[in-house]
């Protein structure tokens, strides 16, 4: 799942952002506290380059992860703010690489305490 979600989401925009290293500490576990800034700085280090060392892959994995997390939550949320009369949202592939970028976007546009949440009461 990682290297395939890897190849989708860099192809969209995982590069655009250059953050040099993953935040040393523990990513926070509510989502509605993840700040534009977390989630673009996920983003620049979700690719872990050719032939990466241990730590650095490492690194890009779980990145990859609090993206998954991240891209799951706006999914539910659209969906639930939408409702039934809402647009069909199919968690798959294509989805996922329109909403990265998307997401990205609008958390570029806007400041960096901006949170995630906010951004995706945007889309």
């Amino acid at each position: 799942m990682r290297q395939s979600f890897l190849k989708i989401a860099s192809s969209a925009v995982l590069l655009a952002c250059t953050s040099s290293a993953y935040a040393a500490e523990p990513a926070s576990t509510d989502l509605l506290d993840t700040t534009c800034t977390q989630y673009l700085q996920a983003l620049s280090i979700a690719n872990p380059g050719t032939k990466p060392n241990p730590d650095r892959a490492a690194q890009a994995a779980a990145a990859q992860d609090d993206i998954v997390q991240a891209l799951m939550w706006v999914h539910g949320y659209l969906t639930g703010r939408d409702g039934k009369a809402g647009p069909s949202r199919p968690l798959n592939r294509e989805w996922i690489v329109t909403y990265v970028g998307k997401v990205a976007t609008i958390c570029r546009s806007g400041a960096g305490t901006v949170r995630l949440t906010d951004a995706a009461a945007k889309l």
